[in-house]
């Protein structure tokens, strides 16, 4: 069975913006959140433990995620960018040309810029890469404004695949969450291949939702359109405010999570990642592949070879 970790991170450096605020990388997988707004519900500042101590200083070379994969026993990668990090367009493709059998990338682009965000698809699809990220309350707009419809016609016309993240937390940026938006979005462009990040977070955060996650439940109704996907990275990060052991590997909530999602959707319309290196403060990177591999008993063998690598090598088109 190959195994493809569909959402990995590998950077320079952190330099980037989330819900308005400024974010550095800093020594010792600290993150430094600047002044202004919020990024979780206590709304605190200042120094976060983004990554493990041992991501000092803050960069992720693309020879470090190997290494973790190589323990693991992970075949590929798909390379992902954010707001919060920076744009990395130039060194992402150049790692995925270093690597064309290890990776594939997305490029990042912003609606808000107008023709240039447009005309910035036609420059990441020339480089090199394969799907383009939008993470909405980063890059906050409404998602289904006429205005943004050229921006949605050049990801169809270049065949981008295109990877939504809804936002973490609701409370903290009106723009989070915009799913009728979306599957406005979803049916006007119909051609588009939609990967929904996080499983759309979903209110997941929220540990007073339970099994079946009635949240979630209107997010995978998305299920109905045939080239929308739901990706499995950052499951552990659902469970981290209940005491042990539901906090606690093997993530029994996150196994509920992954339980609820393959009876709403199936397998085949499901993808999982890991969300490298930030999901290092929660457990080990083999960790996150055995919670899938090993404690979802529910899952079939057919199941797991669909979620854990063939579902990815079909949408992000390795070589």
């Amino acid at each position: 069975m190959e195994i493809v970790d569909s959402h990995a991170h590998v950077y320079p450096c952190i330099t980037g913006k989330r819900n308005e605020m400024l974010c550095t990388g800093e020594w010792y997988g600290k993150l430094r959140r600047g002044a202004r707004g919020a990024w979780r519900p206590e709304g605190k500042r200042g120094l976060i433990q983004f990554a493990p101590p041992s991501f000092h200083p803050n960069y992720v070379s693309p020879e470090m995620l190997l290494g973790y994969m190589e323990w693991a026993g992970v075949n590929r990668a798909v390379l992902l960018q954010a707001p919060m990090y920076g744009n990395h367009n130039e060194f992402l493709a150049d790692v995925a040309r270093a690597y064309p059998q290890k990776f594939v990338s997305f490029g990042l682009a912003d609606p808000r810029d107008g023709d240039k965000g447009t005309q910035d698809l036609d420059y990441i699809k020339n480089i090199g890469h394969v799907a383009v990220k939008l993470e909405v309350p980063d890059q906050p707009f409404w998602v289904d404004d006429e205005k943004y419809y050229p921006f949605w016609e050049k990801i169809q016309e270049l065949d981008l695949v295109c990877g939504i993240d809804l936002g973490w937390d609701p409370a903290a940026n009106p723009y989070n969450f915009q799913l009728d938006r979306l599957e406005k979005v979803i049916r006007r462009f119909p051609r588009i291949t939609y990967v929904i990040m996080h499983l759309g977070v979903s209110y997941l955060t929220d540990i007073k939702q339970s099994y079946p996650f009635p949240v979630l439940q209107s997010t995978l109704a998305l299920a109905q359109y045939p080239k929308v996907w739901f990706e499995l990275s950052g499951l552990q990060e659902f469970c981290e405010d209940e005491k042990p052991p539901r906090n606690d590997y093997p993530f029994p909530r996150a196994q509920e999570i992954v339980r609820a999602t393959v009876e709403k959707v199936g397998a085949q319309r499901m993808i999982w990642g890991t969300d490298f290196p930030g999901i290092l403060t929660y457990c080990t990177y083999p960790q996150t592949l055995n919670l899938i591999r090993h404690y979802c008993d529910f899952l079939s063998d057919k199941d797991k070879e669909l979620i854990l690598g063939k579902n990815a090598l079909e949408v992000y088109r390795f070589k």
